[in-house]
């Protein structure tokens, strides 16, 4: 990505940003990419990230239909080195400290369930149930998984965090080992600061 593009998504300790356009971006660069969590595509204009879909090798051409349904009316044109960076915060768990400029599209309660999961910590997961209170709409717990599953930028928004009030995982768009893998991760990280914080306090304080 150019830096001048990367400066333009990313900036530090500050909470990600959400934004909604009712026109198609006029072009959109996508790249497939390795990380630890395995292959994905990433979409990004020029100032947003509009597209993350972690995916299995063979679902390359699968996520390059989802992303062009999503925004069909923008030209995409394959630009690995615009998206590595993107890709790259798969790999970094202090993504979650920077700011991101995510472009997206959905019904205004999708945008809120989104916001919803955008709050919660790393490390901490929340019940779909909890998310409909959240959002206004205790009743609608169905209704917040089916936002889950149609988020098209993956890790960014949190849907992994998303989990049943019987303390099961539940569904992930991505499949379920996927969301293993993120939540263990994020749990190690947590378990890990907080070790490094306790060594940290002199003893007898």
């Amino acid at each position: 990505m150019a830096a001048t593009a990367a400066s333009g998504m990313m900036r530090a300790h500050m909470a990600h940003t959400l934004q909604q356009i009712d026109d198609d971006p006029t072009t959109i660069a996508f790249g497939v990419h390795e990380t630890s969590l395995g292959t994905c595509v990433v979409g990004v204009t020029d100032t947003h990230i509009c597209y993350l879909a972690l995916i299995e090798p063979a679902e390359e051409g699968r996520a390059e239909r989802q992303l062009a349904r999503v925004w069909a009316r923008a030209r995409l044109v394959r630009d690995d080195a615009k998206t590595r960076l993107v890709a790259a915060l798969l790999n970094d768990a202090a993504r979650d400290g920077l700011s991101l400029s995510l472009l997206v599209r959905g019904t205004d309660f999708e945008l809120a369930v989104w916001q919803a999961l955008m709050e919660v910590p790393h490390g901490s997961t929340v019940t779909y149930a909890e998310l409909a209170r959240r959002v206004g709409r205790p009743s609608a717990v169905r209704a917040v998984g089916n936002a889950c599953n149609k988020n098209h930028i993956a890790v960014l928004i949190p849907c992994h965090r998303a989990v049943r009030s019987d303390g099961r995982s539940g569904n992930y768009r991505f499949g379920a080992s996927k969301k293993a893998l993120l939540l263990a991760g994020e749990a190690r990280r947590i378990a890990m600061e907080a070790r490094v914080s306790a060594a940290r306090i002199p003893s007898g304080a």
